[in-house]
C-alpha cells in the first residue's frame, strides 16, 4: 500500500505494482501520485470521493482506456498527469467535471484521434500537451472552449498540414509547438487567430513551402523557428504583420539568398539565427548579397547568429570574408546570458534544437 503524509493530504503510490487504482483513499487527500505502476484502465468512480484532491500523476502506467467521465467528482483538480501511458483516442466527456483543471499533459501517449469537444468545459485550463503522439489530424470543435489556454504542445506528432480552424478559438495561445511533425506547406493565414501568439515552433518539419500571408495575424509574435526545413525561397512578404518578432531561426534550410527587404517592417534590434552565410563549409550563401547583414550589425539594428550544434555563436564585426570572422563559444557560459568582452559579444538566446 502506498504510504500517506502530511495529516493525510498526501498519498504516495508510485512504483507499488498497483494493477488498479486503489480502494479506500482518504477523502483529505490534495495529491495523489500513482504513476510508474500497471495501472491499465480508469473508469467513473475510481476518484469520485476525492473533491479536495488539486494534483493526480498518473504518469507511467499502461493505461489504455479513459471512460466517459472518468474523473467525475474531482471538483478541484488542478493538475492531471497522464504522460508515459498507452491512450490511443480521447472520447468526448472524458474529462467532464474537470472546471478547475490548469494542467493537463498526455504527453507520449499512442493518442491518434481526438473526438470533437474531448476537451469541452475545461474552461481554466491554461497548459496542454499532446507531444509524441500520433494525431494526425484536427478538427473544428477539437479544443472546444478552452479559451485560456497559453500553452500547447503537438511537437512530435503525424500532422502534415495546419488546419487554421481547428485553432479558431484559442484566441489566449502563448506558446504552439509544432516543430517534429510531417508539415510540408504553411499556407495563407494558417494561424491567423491567433493573436496573442509569442513563440512558434516549425523547425525540424519537412516545409518545402511558405505563402506570403502564412504568418498574418500574429501581431504578438516574438520568436519564431523555421529551422531545419526544406524550404529554399522565402516570399518578399513573409514576415509582414509580425510587428513584435525580434528573434527568427533560420538555419540548417535550402536558402542561399535572403533579400533585407525581408526584414524591411521588421522591428528592431532583430536576431538572426543562421548557419555562417559568409562560410562556404556551412551553407551556399551567395556572400554578395548578404553584406546588408553587415550595415545593419554595425548600427546595431540586426544580430545574426550562427549555430553550430547545439551552441549559438556570434560574430561582432561581420565582413564578406571567412578570414576575418571571429567568434566566441557561448557553451560555457548557458543559455539566456549576455556576456560583454572587449572586442566580442557572446549573446546565448534561450533556445530548443
Amino acid at each position: 500500500m502506498g504510504v500517506c503524509s502530511d495529516a493525510e493530504t498526501i498519498f504516495n503510490g508510485s512504483q507499488r505494482n498497483y494493477q488498479e487504482v486503489p480502494k479506500g483513499l482518504p477523502t483529505s487527500l490534495t495529491e495523489v501520485d500513482l504513476s510508474s505502476n500497471y495501472i491499465t484502465n480508469i473508469v467513473p468512480g475510481d476518484f469520485s470521493h476525492l473533491s479536495n484532491c488539486v494534483r493526480l500523476n498518473l504518469a507511467n502506467n499502461t493505461i489504455t482506456t479513459l471512460g466517459s467521465e472518468a474523473f467525475k467528482g474531482m471538483d478541484n483538480l488542478q493538475e492531471l498527469n497522464m504522460e508515459g501511458n498507452n491512450i490511443s483516442f480521447i472520447e468526448n466527456a472524458t474529462f467532464t467535471g474537470l472546471n478547475s483543471l490548469e494542467i493537463l499533459d498526455l504527453g507520449v501517449n499512442q493518442i491518434s484521434l481526438i473526438e470533437d469537444n474531448s476537451f469541452a468545459g475545461l474552461t481554466n485550463l491554461r497548459e496542454l500537451n499532446l507531444e509524441a503522439n500520433q494525431v494526425s489530424k484536427l478538427e473544428q470543435n477539437t479544443f472546444g472552449d478552452i479559451n485560456k489556454l497559453k500553452i500547447l504542445f503537438l511537437q512530435e506528432n503525424l500532422r502534415s498540414d495546419i488546419n487554421s480552424i481547428a485553432f479558431e478559438k484559442l484566441n489566449d495561445l502563448h506558446n504552439l509547438w509544432l516543430y517534429r511533425n510531417l508539415i510540408s506547406t504553411v499556407g495563407p493565414e494558417a494561424f491567423k487567430t491567433l493573436i496573442n501568439l509569442q513563440e512558434l515552433l516549425l523547425q525540424q518539419n519537412q516545409i518545402s513551402t511558405i505563402s506570403k500571408n502564412a504568418f498574418n495575424g500574429l501581431h504578438s509574435l516574438q520568436i519564431l523557428h523555421l529551422n531545419d526545413n526544406h524550404f529554399s525561397v522565402l516570399e518578399l512578404h513573409t514576415f509582414q504583420g509580425l510587428t513584435n518578432l525580434h528573434v527568427l531561426y533560420l538555419f540548417n534550410t535550402k536558402l542561399s539568398y535572403l533579400d533585407s527587404s525581408l526584414f524591411a517592417n521588421l522591428p528592431r534590434p532583430l536576431t538572426l539565427a543562421l548557419s555562417d552565410p559568409f562560410s562556404t563549409a556551412d551553407a551556399p550563401w551567395r556572400c554578395e548579397a548578404m553584406c546588408w547583414l553587415k550595415d545593419e550589425e554595425e548600427q546595431g539594428d540586426v544580430r545574426w547568429v550562427k549555430i553550430l550544434v547545439a551552441v549559438l555563436i556570434f560574430s561582432y564585426h561581420p565582413e564578406c570574408q571567412e578570414n576575418t570572422w571571429e567568434t566566441v563559444d557561448c557553451s560555457s557560459f548557458g543559455k539566456s546570458r549576455s556576456i560583454n568582452k572587449t572586442r566580442e559579444l557572446c549573446h546565448c538566446l534561450s533556445f530548443r534544437i
